[in-house]
């Protein structure tokens, strides 16, 4: 049925969607918004590639963050090993997700897009 012209002026295209109105005249007309979209959808794995990461160097910041807040707190105390561990394990919870976060927003805020 893709050939055919009903009335009413539908007709269908390549991809099986029904269009009201004139065909057009040029295949290359048709084939113009596949190659945007193939485009598009190379930019978008890009983009995604680069907000992963940017999401890892967040994450590492937020890492040293818990280092550097584990090591002000405790160095000097005299406090032992999973004193130690338990404190750097709270901090890289709270700094790894806010450190990620930061890093995104930032990015979108320089490349935005």
């Amino acid at each position: 049925m893709s050939g055919a012209d009903p009335k009413g002026g539908w007709w269908q295209d390549d991809r099986g969607r029904w269009r009201q109105g004139r065909r057009p005249d040029n295949a290359a007309i048709e084939a113009a918004p596949e190659a945007r979209r193939s485009v598009g959808r190379g930019y978008a794995f890009v983009r995604f590639g680069v907000g992963l990461l940017l999401a890892l160097v967040g994450a590492l910041v937020g890492i040293g963050a818990g280092v550097g807040l584990t090591y002000w707190l405790l160095s000097g105390q005299g406090v032992n090993a999973l004193v130690w561990v338990a404190g750097f394990v709270f901090f890289c919870f709270i700094g790894i997700p806010l450190g990620m976060a930061l890093a995104l927003l930032l990015g979108r805020r320089l490349w935005p897009g």
